[in-house]
């Protein structure tokens, strides 16, 4: 049995994981917030802070290479492919030259309860 104190608890961080499936012959560097994985990651960020996924293309065999991001989880709250038209460009199968880029650009809950349509969250002052 748990007690009030420990029925109350609420994490500052969330986790954030991501999985790529690489096609064909492909370098690429890709990150969240800055920090670099390679074709899967599950990292802890501050419950406040933005989110950046950014997936940058070098070089690839073009017609038969790309990178396709096939997860993207907060605290298991699917975020793509279901968000997919928020990605910059908007697609999970990168095989161009570039940036491909997928940003929250708010606290995730914040932004969640919008993108949602369950309302605003209150701000803390």
């Amino acid at each position: 049995m748990k007690n009030f104190l420990e029925l109350l608890d609420t994490k500052s961080d969330m986790k954030v994981s991501v999985k790529l499936q690489i096609h064909g012959y492909v370098e690429y560097r890709a990150s969240i917030n800055g920090i670099q994985f390679a074709d899967a990651t599950e990292v802890r960020l501050d419950l406040n802070s933005d989110i950046n996924l950014v997936i940058h293309l070098d070089k690839f065999n073009k017609g038969s290479s790309g990178i396709e991001v096939t997860e993207f989880f907060i605290n298991s709250l699917e975020v793509l492919p279901k968000y997919l038209h928020l990605a910059r460009p908007s697609t999970n199968y990168i095989d161009e030259y570039g940036q491909w880029r997928f940003a929250i650009p708010a606290p995730f809950y914040s932004w969640y309860h919008e993108i949602t349509g369950q309302g605003w969250l209150l701000k803390p002052t």
